[in-house]
């Protein structure tokens, strides 16, 4: 899917009559532009006028939190929607392998994202994963904070954004890569944008009750086609694999004690032991992500 990239967004939070941090935003759109083929000047004017607009919006706005969504164009047009802000209701996460996706700049241009996203069932955002580490989500960058309480972000993520980059500057986030295989062993991932900082928005994913199903997805089955509810911890005792040569109880895997389930493999006709194992290092632990990988079994 080609993007067109003539067409940029920038998002910005006004907040009780002021615009948060609008110099980074400044910068970016500036940038943007001129590295799309517009001359430095032109592309400055165009970034003080998105300035100049939003610091007027926000003087409407004397109390609350506000989404300006401004869209500008290589032709120098400009258009604002600004609405108030609610944070969606979200529980868990899709990990969606998407290796030709490019969105390095604000393009408004957001198709290909639309599209993984719509994968996603309720309360529930994807996390895009590029040979084998994770990048972003398809609205935010992403901070996965560790059970000593360190915060790391991809080093490599689809958008460079610009509460990201302000974190990396105070020393914040270490920017490391991440592999998606290893997402379980982290006790929260912050979604973090124009509108929320580290801490505004934390989605556990090590604490007791986190794993309300398992949803296995595969080329015949949707999410949500075939999917075990585990809405108590003391529901589940064991994980049994049944195929062609096992039948209920030869392969039997206990998880009831502390410490029995240390990981699940995910193994078919391209995936040996140990290539894709998401580890869970306690009972009750287990990671409630979703994968969305689009493996068949055997």
């Amino acid at each position: 899917m080609a993007i067109d990239k003539s067409r940029f967004l920038e998002t910005l939070r006004l907040q009780d009559g002021q615009v948060l941090h609008l110099e980074y935003h400044r910068r970016r759109l500036a940038a943007s532009l001129e590295a799309h083929g517009m001359v430095l000047a032109k592309a400055r004017d165009c970034a003080e006028r998105m300035s100049s607009w939003a610091m007027e919006e926000s003087r409407k706005h004397a109390t609350g939190i506000y989404r300006a969504s401004f869209t500008l164009s290589l032709d120098g047009q400009i258009s604002l929607r600004c609405i108030p802000y609610s944070r969606p209701v979200l529980r868990s996460f899709r990990l969606v392998e998407a290796e030709e996706l490019e969105y390095s700049y604000k393009y408004a241009d957001r198709r290909a994202l639309e599209a993984i996203a719509g994968t996603c069932g309720p309360n529930e955002a994807a996390l895009v994963v590029q040979g084998g580490l994770l990048t972003d989500s398809t609205f935010s960058n992403i901070v996965c904070q560790s059970r000593s309480g360190e915060l790391f972000t991809p080093a490599n993520p689809l958008l460079r954004g610009t509460c990201r980059e302000r974190c990396l500057e105070k020393g914040l986030l270490q920017a490391v890569d991440i592999p998606a295989s290893e997402m379980g062993q982290f006790e929260s991932i912050h979604l973090i944008n124009a509108m929320n900082e580290p801490g505004d928005w934390v989605i556990p994913i090590r604490e007791p009750g986190n794993l309300e199903s398992i949803r296995l997805i595969n080329a015949t089955n949707e999410p949500g086609d075939l999917e075990i509810p585990i809405r108590e911890p003391e529901n589940l005792e064991s994980i049994r694999l049944i195929n062609a040569t096992n039948e209920p109880g030869d392969l039997e895997i206990p998880i009831r004690e502390p410490g029995n389930l240390e990981s699940i493999r995910l193994i078919n006709t391209t995936n040996e032991p140990k290539d894709f194992e998401i580890p869970s290092r306690e009972a009750g632990t287990e990671d409630r992500t979703a994968f969305a990988q689009n493996r068949t079994p055997e």
